[in-house]
Formats: C-alpha cells, structure tokens, sequence
C-alpha cells in the first residue's frame, strides 16, 4: 500500500529569486548532491520527461515555495535536477534532495511526493485537485538497442501508471472499465455515461481531458 506523504494543496511561503542573489544560496534548496549521471556515448535517448532542456518550474521545500527555477525531471533515476549559476557565474546542476521535497511544478504540470510502507518515495504528476485525484507514474528503461549488431543503449520511450487517490487511499488502473469499478456503484453509471459522451479513452487521454474527467468526478 502506498501512504500520501503530504496534500495535494500546500500553503506555503514564497521565495523570490532576488532574496537569493542577495543573501546567497538558501540551504534548504541548494543542498543536494551533483547531478552527474553519465550516459555512454552512442546512447539513443534520454532520461529525461520531455528531454534535455529545462524548463521554468517552482519547488516547496518544507513549506517554503521557490518560484522561477530551472528544472529538469530524470524519469530513468527519479531525481529532480536544478540548474543555476553560482556566484562565480558558472552553470550548476544538482539533485533536489527528497528528504524534504513536498512538491514541484514544470511549466503547468504538478508533481507531488508519496511514500511507499517501506518508506521510499516515488514522484506522481498530479491531474485535478480535491478530494479525487489522478496520479501518474512515469519512468524509463535502458538497454543495448534491439537492432541486429547495435551495440548501442536506448532510452525506452515514456511509460506510466495510473493511480486512483481518494480519501481512502490510492489505487492502479489501467482502461475505463477498471477506472469506473474504482468509484461506489452509485457513481458508476455517471461516470461511465460521461467517458462514453466525451470519447475519453484514458489509456490514450490528454491532459485536459484527464482534468476536466477529475473534476468532474469531484462533483459527484
């Protein structure tokens, strides 16, 4: 069973950069280790969720929220990676320690920290907000490429799980039909009738699509 470590909805206290650069580097953001995960040369891919570049993205630490950083999500290590110049003007990249992370943003998607019972954390992109959520599991594989005599790795494309989050706990699903079975049979004909009207295949959805489906089921 996996326990939710911290809600959905945080408030937390604003950092702006400009206190930073004027006080140096905070100690509860810039205390990680350096991101320095070496790729073999050749290698097809990347571990990251939408590639190389970073992204504009905020992180809450311990109830203090940091806006307008630079970050990239590994997927293949589940780390969160931040770049910034330090006071001698050179680029940085290190690893958000998760021993306080709560959350993140990149661009307009949410991710969130849960903990498994035996106490390691997994990151979940968060859809809707309330007392339903859909939390989503991404992650990558690599390995020698599967062409005849490569002698390459690849980056398996982007994968995901999804889960089911209620006040109850959280659990898989996979198509509509195992989606719908998860809510009280009062709710099911609903929902179902809504899926159905809206052609939402969920293995298949986009984001918005899986929002307004969230929000929907809220209503309920």
């Amino acid at each position: 069973m996996l326990l939710v470590l911290l809600p959905h909805e945080l408030s937390a206290q604003s950092v702006a950069p400009g206190s930073m650069d004027l006080y140096g580097l905070d100690p509860l953001l810039f205390n990680g280790r350096y991101y320095s995960f070496y790729i073999t040369k050749g290698t097809i891919g990347d571990p990251f969720l939408q590639g190389t570049g970073f992204l504009k993205g905020s992180v809450t630490v311990r109830g203090v929220n940091f806006d307008n950083l630079d970050l990239n999500y590994d997927v293949y290590n589940q780390q969160l990676v931040l770049k910034y110049f330090n006071r001698l003007g050179a680029v940085n990249q290190i690893i958000v320690s998760d021993a306080w992370l709560e959350g993140f943003t990149l661009d307009d998607m949410h991710f969130c920290l849960l903990q498994n019972a035996d106490t390691t954390k997994r990151i979940y992109r968060v859809f809707g907000s309330g007392e339903i959520t859909l939390l989503r599991y991404y992650s990558k594989t690599l390995a020698l490429d599967n062409q005849l005599s490569s002698r390459n790795f690849r980056f398996s494309n982007l994968r995901f799980e999804n889960y089911l989050r209620t006040s109850s706990g959280m659990r898989a699903f996979k198509g509509n039909r195992n989606f719908v079975s998860l809510f009280d049979a009062g709710k099911q004909p609903n929902i179902r009738k809504y899926l159905h009207e809206k052609r939402i295949r969920l293995r298949k959805a986009g984001d918005r699509e899986l929002t307004e489906l969230i929000t929907y089921c809220n209503q309920l």
